[in-house]
């Protein structure tokens, strides 16, 4: 468990540098936001296509994975956006609370940990598989569903096109075609786009941090408390059991892979992708109690599955 915390201690502190360099007015809350709106639009396309075209997808694609991770993650953006629903919550709403409880953060958390329980190798192949399913299934339709309540019946139809122009999107599928082909990206481009990579966790991280600035627990309590409810306990339990029944000829290592990625906190773009919604503040609480409670429920996810 010290290990750990010591593995996530980082992303603690580059949360704290984007707060303190906000809160001391180093950086204007307006600034950070323009410059998280290109971290969205240009460095994260640019990481999911890499993750994915850079991995022999052809040669390590895992169905028990797939399947399993596909059905936790669709369960939990179900549950959870019908939960705040009967809350009261419109329908954008409830869907950003479907996202948050569904959409790990498998790059700055799943990645890591994965590869230090199961090494390198099973933690990239479960990485490429897992952004496969969170950008080509899970993310797409929680945003299809935030744009569809927030567009009305007259605006549904663009949203369908927003959604389906949606960068994240258009990259990941550019990667699955490029990975599919079986040619080695260039050089040059590899070199390139592992630099864009490298910049997107920390200017991600810190961008968090700064939209923490002002937060105000009051009138979005409760749904940051599904929410994390639901991405800490619900989205790994529910891993745990697919994977046991839909694994069947899955390594060992890869069915802990889908575990310990489900287990991650949310997204770290998923205050940014609220914002549009109305509910950052509620997803930046969630955001920044899920990490600091993930200190102890990834533990006792990783606790549960070495006994299994």
């Amino acid at each position: 468990m010290i290990a750990i915390f010591f593995l996530i201690l980082p992303i603690y502190l580059l949360l704290g540098l984007g707060y303190l360099a906000v809160r001391g007015r180093v950086i204007a809350q307006d600034d950070l936001r323009r410059m998280m709106d290109i971290v969205l639009r240009l460095f994260l396309p640019g990481m999911m296509f890499y993750a994915i075209a850079a991995n022999p997808i052809a040669d390590t694609l895992d169905r028990g994975f797939l399947l399993a991770y596909a059905a936790a993650g669709l369960t939990a953006l179900g549950l959870f956006t019908a939960i705040a629903r009967w809350a009261g919550k419109p329908l954008a709403s409830a869907g950003v609370e479907g996202m948050g409880a569904s959409c790990p953060n498998s790059a700055f958390f799943g990645l890591p940990i994965a590869t230090m329980v199961l090494g390198p190798e099973i933690a990239l192949q479960g990485f490429a598989l897992a952004l496969l399913v969170e950008n080509l299934i899970v993310l797409p339709l929680a945003i299809g569903v935030c744009e569809a309540g927030a567009a009305g019946q007259s605006g549904r139809r663009a949203a369908l096109r927003r959604m389906a122009l949606n960068p994240l999107l258009l990259s990941a599928l550019a990667g699955l075609v490029w990975a599919l082909s079986g040619i080695a990206l260039p050089a040059p481009v590899e070199s390139a786009l592992l630099l864009l990579t490298q910049a997107a966790a920390p200017m991600v991280l810190v961008g968090i941090g700064g939209t923490l600035v002002g937060l105000r627990l009051t009138g979005e309590s409760a749904g940051a408390m599904r929410v994390v409810f639901g991405k800490l306990i619900f989205h790994p339990a529910a891993a745990i059991i697919f994977v046991t029944v839909l694994g069947a000829g899955t390594s060992a290592a890869m069915r802990d892979a889908v575990v310990i990625y489900a287990a991650s906190p949310m997204m770290g773009i998923f205050v940014i992708l609220a914002a549009r919604f109305g509910r950052d503040k509620m997803a930046g609480a969630a955001q920044i109690a899920a990490i600091t409670l993930s200190v102890l429920t990834i533990p006792l996810m990783l606790w549960l599955i070495s006994g299994n």
